[in-house]
């Protein structure tokens, strides 16, 4: 049987203070393999924005839609990357965007 659990997350950028990098995993895609995208250099947001962004996602009256265009103007190389990964393995749009807004809220 086929293993399937999701990873997202954020976590301080080593080496650039007051950064946060996101990422979002997932062990097995609904096209089989594996999916971990993250944030690279350049593409995390700063610590205001990001408290921003988790204040969207950690609030229940914010659409999915509204976190994501807020998400995609922080983070667009990201939010971007993420889409046409996560497209690839299998996942539906409204999978990855809430698979961001979870990496913001954790």
């Amino acid at each position: 049987m086929g293993k399937v659990e999701t990873n997202s997350g954020n976590d301080d950028v080593a080496g650039a203070p007051g950064v946060r990098g996101l990422w979002v995993g997932r062990e097995v895609t609904p096209a089989g393999g594996m999916l971990h995208v993250a944030t690279g250099a350049g593409e995390a947001p700063t610590l205001a924005q990001f408290t921003a962004l988790r204040a969207d996602a950690k609030d229940p009256n914010v659409p999915l839609f509204t976190f994501w265009s807020s998400l995609s103007s922080v983070c667009p190389i990201w939010a971007a990357r993420l889409a046409t990964v996560a497209a690839a393995a299998g996942l539906t749009q409204t999978e990855w965007r809430q698979a961001a807004r979870d990496a913001c809220a954790a």
